[in-house]
């Protein structure tokens, strides 16, 4: 039998940030997200696959900019105002998600 009124308050609680890319929605646990920052150009570099935009100088540290839709096969879109950069970190390697 569950009793939800017995619940321990040490439970872990399950933190996420929400998104939306094109016209589905996303969910990151925000224990791998270290910022959120607004657009901004990605530095191109050659000869990588279509969905690494290029890179960032994030205080110091250059990350690679993914655009996370190519990267999951979806369209790519054209970045506006409301457009963010997601920098996460997963694995130990630092990344910016647009």
């Amino acid at each position: 039998m569950n009793d939800f009124s017995q619940m321990s308050r040490t439970e872990a609680v399950l933190e996420i940030i929400a998104f939306r890319l094109r016209e589905q929605e996303f969910c990151v646990r925000t224990t791998t997200i270290r910022e959120i920052r607004g657009w901004g150009p990605a530095t191109p570099l050659p000869h990588t696959p279509p969905e690494v935009l290029g890179v960032m100088n994030l205080r110091g540290v250059v990350i690679p900019i993914i655009d996370l839709a190519r990267k999951l096969g979806m369209p790519s879109a054209e970045p506006t105002e409301r457009s963010a950069i997601v920098v996460s970190e997963a694995n130990g390697l630092v990344i910016g998600l647009v």
